[in-house]
């Protein structure tokens, strides 16, 4: 999924007159799923859990930049156990819902984002099941 969010976003920003971005399968990814699996954890689907923000979490794994954005997405796909919807469209919805979005539209698009990290994380939680997803845009 994290790879066809990174398609479907480069498809966007090609399509907008953009350059692709470059996966850091390093500390930026690290921080986007650390995300993600605390956001699930906590159920709080924010910018900010535990004090930390997108630049805090980059600083803990290392991670130089010059610039920071942050992208996130959340829905359930299960309800006790069964379907709630086709969870290969995770990535679609979370695209769509992303470029619908003024601040989530101006992170894609936006041309000095060069490199990028993905993490998506699942849970079952009060019979549902969630999955959350983090995507952190930087420029080095």
């Amino acid at each position: 999924m994290a790879w066809e969010i990174h398609r479907l976003v480069n498809e966007q920003r090609t399509n907008n007159g953009v350059p692709e971005l470059e996966v850091d399968q390093g500390g930026v990814t690290n921080a986007a799923i650390k995300h993600s699996r605390n956001m699930a954890r906590t159920g709080i689907a924010s910018h900010v859990i535990d004090g930390k923000g997108p630049a805090d979490r980059l600083q803990d794994e290392n991670v130089s930049f010059t610039a920071v954005g942050e992208n996130i997405y959340y829905s359930w796909c299960q309800v006790n156990g069964q379907p709630g919807y086709n969870v290969d469209d995770f990535a679609q919805n979370a695209v769509s819902w992303w470029m619908n979005s003024p601040g989530h539209r101006a992170n894609i698009l936006n041309p000095d984002f060069t490199h990028t990290g993905i993490g998506i994380w699942a849970i079952p939680r009060d019979g549902k099941g969630y999955m959350y997803a983090t995507q952190v845009f930087i420029k080095p």
